[in-house]
């Protein structure tokens, strides 16, 4: 979701909280976001966006995961905005930009 827009007419803006890039696992087994033969080499977002997964991070099999403009973990009324805003259920991971490193 790139660059959406709350509110309307002249009260419309962009809300940069409400950005995120999403993962989805279409396969039927568990995909680590990182090199098992080389833990410390970490799947990364870059260029639009910076963001490098956590250590030994796994995207379950037929599993979603989003990266947002904001850290979920300090930030619970982002966090819950965002969740309602797109019906994101709780069982979906949210990794937070600001996590990068």
């Amino acid at each position: 979701m790139y660059h959406p827009i709350t509110g309307s007419g002249t009260n419309a803006a962009e809300n940069t909280d409400e950005e995120y890039v999403e993962l989805f696992n279409i396969t039927s087994n568990s995909v680590p976001l990182y090199d098992p033969a080389a833990a410390t080499n970490r799947w990364k977002l870059s260029s639009a966006i910076d963001y490098v997964f956590p250590a030994n991070t796994n995207l379950p099999a037929g599993a979603y995961a989003l990266v947002v403009a904001f850290d979920p973990a300090t930030n619970a009324a982002a966090l819950a905005n965002f969740r309602a805003k797109y019906g994101v259920a709780s069982n979906v991971t949210i990794f937070g930009l600001t996590a990068a490193t």
